[in-house]
């Protein structure tokens, strides 16, 4: 039976590194877009340790709903949106509204679902400022003209709360006040703070895209209300730092000694470990690390994954 010691093992090193960047602007998948991935993989033979190590990053994951693609589908002038985005990008959309409970998908261009111009322009079109900005599609309230009151809002409810909520209205001209409310709970009841936008503001106006973002010191907000008191708008680009529960965790590095095993094919082998060696005394205390080790290749790479931190000597012998 061969004893090796642990520094005079060879091992081997695969390391595979995956590094996945978010996509900057619009994202087109609300399955989260992860943008370019680069995948090496190295594979040495190291005399001194063995690590065995699975790099991975924090996804950058973009939280940007554009509503340019909806499950990976081109969306269709009134449909209707709920829930699609729960998934990934923890939230879901709904109405307090006499009529549709549900807001609804507008196309850029006639017919008109969102909001008219003042101008020649067609309706549910943007100014050339923000052609580029919102894409083909964006979100409203329903179809035609709101015909509601104060009353009637649309609401964004986040799965986990968030401390970070914004978006896009477009088309807020005219007599037009809308309000943008969060509130630290699903019922909107416990108010955490709110925006007034009025036509004529700057950053509003008849085709223009008026950024609204509320932020706040801690993961607090769990819905948004956005009022539009009875006026035809749009919406997009919403966005949060909500992070899915289930993200991947960072990995940490291990080492681990891998002991390559010579033998014959198919033939069980025994693998002993001792924390220390007696040269001198014989009385070394073996440990089994695996007695039922049927060789598969000539020569077999074995991971001791409870060696780790530690120092070890091994013996390797046939049995019957």
């Amino acid at each position: 039976m061969q004893i090796l010691e642990r520094s005079r093992l060879q091992f081997a090193l695969p390391l595979l590194s995956e590094c996945r960047n978010g996509h900057d602007g619009k994202l087109n998948n609300p399955a989260r877009a992860t943008g370019q991935s680069e995948r090496k993989t190295m594979k040495n033979t190291l005399r001194s340790a063995a690590i065995v190590c699975l790099l991975t990053s924090d996804l950058a994951l973009a939280a940007v709903i554009d509503f340019e693609q909806i499950n990976m589908t081109v969306p269709y002038e009134g449909m209707v949106i709920s829930n699609q985005f729960e998934p990934y990008y923890g939230v879901r959309f709904r109405r307090n509204a006499t009529g549709s409970p549900y807001p609804v998908i507008a196309r850029v261009g006639a017919p008109l679902t969102a909001f008219d111009r003042n101008s020649s322009a067609p309706g549910d079109t943007p100014t050339d400022a923000y052609t580029n900005l919102i894409g083909n599609f964006m979100l409203t309230d329903t179809v035609g003209d709101q015909g509601g009151g104060a009353s009637e809002q649309l609401i964004l409810e986040y799965v986990s709360p968030v401390s970070r909520a914004s978006g896009y209205i477009l088309d807020i001209d005219g007599s037009e006040t809308v309000y943008v409310v969060a509130y630290s709970d699903t019922n909107g009841v416990d108010l955490l703070t709110n925006l007034i936008f009025t036509a004529g503001q700057a950053g509003t106006g008849d085709g223009v895209a008026t950024f609204w973002q509320i932020a706040r010191p801690t993961k607090e907000i769990r819905r948004v209300d956005i009022h539009n008191n009875g006026h035809n708008v749009g919406y997009d680009l919403f966005d949060s730092d909500y992070a899915p529960i289930n993200s991947p965790p960072q990995l940490t590095l291990r080492t681990y000694p891998g002991l390559v095993l010579q033998g014959t094919v198919g033939h069980r082998y025994q693998i002993d470990y001792a924390d220390r060696l007696d040269v001198s005394g014989g009385n070394t205390n073996w440990h089994t690390l695996t007695s039922n080790l049927f060789l598969p290749t000539p020569s077999y790479l074995y991971f001791d994954t409870n060696g780790v931190g530690s120092q070890r000597f091994y013996r390797a012998g046939a049995l019957p």
